[in-house]
């Protein structure tokens, strides 16, 4: 991780990490510095990683001791598991700029030093849903290509391209694959 990172920093190529996992997902932290230097720009944990990655911070001996910048906390206009877990993405920002929260059918929430967005969930009818698996990675696939799309970001961009990512997910939900043939470039952001 910890090389990948200083490569990728080397090149000015943005790094996401995906956790697969809970054990996974607390694997960033195994090289504090590479943390504490935010060589690592996104991460897209679920509810869970969220909250064991923030436990793993505030157990590490290293981390721990990081002076954070304490944010307001907005009403967030989005379900109570959002409003619930958006702490935790506040506090991981100042680790990693940017947090990409999965929150499944409730959607995702987006935060960074100057964001706090909650994107609601794109409809599906439940009866179209023939399998799950792939859709999180087909999220993170669309987000990492139209990452490299779209090296200026703002908050508009950025939107467009959490939307996109959703469409992404949707279109593997109503798939027998794990990754969606209907998957193209009408979900680049251009």
């Amino acid at each position: 991780m910890k090389d990948i990172a200083t490569e990728c920093e080397t090149f000015s190529t943005p790094v996401l990490f995906e956790p697969t996992s809970i054990p996974k997902s607390l694997k960033i932290f195994d090289y504090p510095e590479t943390v504490q230097q935010q060589r690592i720009q996104y991460v897209t944990p679920n509810q869970f990683e969220l909250e064991a990655m923030y436990d793993c911070i505030q157990a590490h001996p290293i981390l721990s001791r990081k002076s954070i910048r304490v944010q307001q906390q907005p009403r967030l206009k989005g379900p109570k598991l959002a409003e619930s877990i958006l702490p935790y993405a506040l506090f991981l920002s100042n680790y990693v700029p940017n947090v990409i929260t999965k929150l499944g059918e409730e959607g995702c929430l987006f935060v960074n030093d100057s964001t706090i967005e909650y994107f609601s969930p794109e409809m599906i009818d439940p009866t179209d849903i023939k399998s799950v698996t792939g859709a999180g990675d087909c999220f993170v696939g669309t987000f990492i290509a139209n990452l490299h799309y779209s090296r200026q970001l703002n908050l508009h961009r950025m939107k467009q391209i959490i939307s996109k990512s959703q469409l992404s997910s949707i279109r593997t939900l109503k798939s027998d694959g794990a990754v969606s043939p209907s998957i193209a470039e009408d979900l680049l952001v251009r």
